[in-house]
């Protein structure tokens, strides 16, 4: 089994035929061009079709369980994710979720935008 693109291409045959039932995070960004690279990357594949690794529809499927725009946080073997558009937390542990909330206020606080105008 050979993948390319510098092995991204591996992620929706890793997810989608395999037992692996976590979590992919991307930036928005990433999420937005990943989809039209590997749907180039199986185009462009010049196997039989019962050699492919995947398909189209195989990569729709993939896209959804990516999730974009959160971060995970984790503090001695608990974890957080943050929403960094929204500010929502989501931990079982209340006081990590407390922590992280503090923390993204701070940051949000600290952290002004530059106008436009300026450049």
């Amino acid at each position: 089994m050979r993948f390319h693109l510098d092995h991204i291409a591996s992620l929706p045959y890793f997810l989608e035929k395999t037992i692996f039932k976590g979590l992919v995070f991307m930036t928005h960004a990433t999420k937005a061009v990943y989809k039209f690279l590997l749907s180039d990357y199986v185009k462009v594949s010049k196997v039989s079709i019962k050699d492919i690794l995947y398909d189209e529809q195989d990569i729709l499927r993939f896209m959804d369980k990516i999730e974009s725009g959160k971060l995970v946080i984790s503090v001695d073997g608990n974890v957080a994710h943050l929403d960094k558009w929204s500010g929502n937390v989501e931990s079982q542990n209340e006081g990590l979720k407390e922590s992280v909330q503090v923390a993204f206020r701070r940051i949000q606080n600290a952290v002004k935008p530059i106008p436009l105008s300026v450049f």
